[in-house]
């Protein structure tokens, strides 16, 4: 394995790690990761017992007969574009009180700033917010109920 490679998958642990720690997942929980690549993050949810987890490009696909989730997972947004072509997939699958993850290179103030606002009106409310020990961040949201009809 070379050391990319082996840099990557110490990633993916702590990156899975860390989202099960942060919002509590349990392996019984149902796993969406939104994006492209994310094969690996699918596996080590595995390797941690999750037997209901599956990965979705953000931009293509159909989530229209899946069945809801309690976590879903967006690895690595870098733009709001990015996210905005995932959003509306996982507003639709996330259970209603499920939870949202974003996982970021790096959150900085405005970006945050613009993220909650962009999240907000499409039904979700911050709850946690955490810096990474690789220098990223992590954001966790809830389906907000009364706000996700006027997001529809």
């Amino acid at each position: 394995m070379s050391t990319t490679q082996s840099r990557r998958q110490e990633f993916v642990r702590s990156l899975v790690d860390q989202v099960i720690a942060l919002t509590g997942a349990k392996a019984a929980d149902r796993v969406l990761i939104v994006g492209r690549e994310q094969i690996d993050l699918l596996i080590e949810f595995a390797h941690h017992g999750f037997k209901d987890a599956a990965c979705l490009a953000a931009e293509g696909g159909s989530i229209a007969a899946e069945p809801t989730v309690d976590l879903a997972l967006a690895p690595a947004v870098h733009s709001e574009s990015e996210l905005a072509a995932a959003l509306s997939k996982m507003r639709r699958t996330l259970d209603a009180d499920g939870t949202l993850v974003i996982a970021t290179s790096d959150l900085s103030q405005p970006w945050e700033q613009h993220l909650k606002a962009l999240l907000m009106p499409k039904g979700f409310a911050f709850f946690r917010s955490v810096h990474r020990p690789d220098g990223g961040d992590m954001l966790c949201c809830r389906k907000q109920p009364f706000r996700e009809a006027r997001a529809a």
